[in-house]
Parts: C-alpha cells; sequence; structure tokens
C-alpha cells in the first residue's frame, strides 16, 4: 500500500494511538520548554504538532521533515487550520537544510527503522543540535539494545535517560 490510501490509514491508526497515549505525555518526557526550536524528523501526520506548540508557545518553532509530501502538506494544512505560523517544512530522507546548532530538540520517533544511511542521519542531527540539545527517540519496530548499540557507538550521541515511551540521548560533547 502507498500513496494517499496509505497516508489515510496511517492517519487513522494514529488517531487511535494518539487517543490511547497522548503525545503530550510523550512530549513530558523532553526537556522542551517555551521559546524551543524542535525538529520532528519523519513528521509523519503530524501527531507532535499541536502538542509541540502547547509546550513552546508562540515563541517556539515546528520544523517538521519528512521523506513523503503528502506528510508535509497535511503538517501545512494543519498549521494553517490552527494559526500556527512558526512552522518550516522540509521533504527530506535525510538532509535538513537547517542550519549549524540551530535546534533544541529533535523527535526522530518510529523512523529509524526505515532510514537506510543510519550513521548519516544521526551525523545530520548531532549537525543541527545546539551543544545543550537533546535527541528523544522513539521506534518501537526496534528492541532497546539495538536503538542503544546503533546511537550510542556513533561519535555523535551518549545516552542520558529512558523514559516510559522515549530514550534521550545527548551530543557527545555534553555527556552525562
Amino acid at each position: 500500500m502507498s500513496g494517499k490510501p496509505a497516508f489515510g490509514f496511517m492517519k487513522v491508526a494514529f488517531k487511535l494511538r494518539d487517543f490511547l497515549y497522548s503525545r503530550e505525555k510523550v512530549l513530558r518526557e523532553t526537556s522542551m520548554k517555551q521559546g524551543d526550536i524542535v525538529l520532528d524528523f519523519g513528521c509523519g501526520t503530524g501527531s507532535y504538532l499541536l502538542p509541540v506548540f502547547s509546550i513552546t508557545g508562540e515563541t517556539g518553532k515546528y520544523i517538521a521533515i519528512d521523506a513523503n509530501q503528502e506528510a508535509v502538506d497535511n503538517i501545512l494544512k494543519l498549521a494553517e487550520a490552527n494559526g500556527i505560523k512558526q512552522i518550516e517544512c522540509v521533504r527530506s530522507s535525510l538532509l535538513t537544510g537547517l542550519k549549524k546548532r540551530s535546534v533544541d530538540v529533535v523527535l526522530l520517533y518510529d523512523v529509524f527503522h526505515m532510514v537506510e544511511n543510519q550513521t548519516g542521519l544521526l551525523a545530520e542531527l548531532s549537525r543541527v543540535l545546539k551543544e545543550t540539545g537533546e535527541l528523544s527517540f522513539s521506534d518501537h519496530h526496534m528492541k532497546k539494545e539495538e536503538i542503544m548499540k546503533k546511537v550510542t557507538s556513533t561519535a555523535f550521541f551518549a545516552f542520558k535517560k529512558q523514559g516510559k515511551k522515549t530514550l534521550t540521548f545527548v551530543k557527545r560533547s555534553q555527556e552525562v
């Protein structure tokens, strides 16, 4: 299944998921705060857009990146319908096009298992994260041990903490 029917099915499935466990609860596991710049890599249907803004407020910014044009278009429509202007959308499967050290929090949820160049993605996310930034990671398609090995075996990230739904990593330059 690909294209519009697959994206439509994904939207329905994520609405059910979000009903059962709110995205705000997931985001509470991050250090996200008022005014933060948040990168949602693999943004999908945009489940995190509104919860991010409930935390970051009007001074925050949401950057949505997805390889699927339908996902990018959906985020833009969702932002417009909710009057959100502090948003940037990029269609990409790896490179963000963002400035070095420009992001406070990266959300990498349920997409890493599909990324062909995982080390390249981690390098890019490390590049755009501020020195005090964090990578919030969750991928239910992978075991915790596999995630830990793949993320911490690079020169980019060190493990910080485990939440109920996420693992948090920091740049190696700020190891805990």
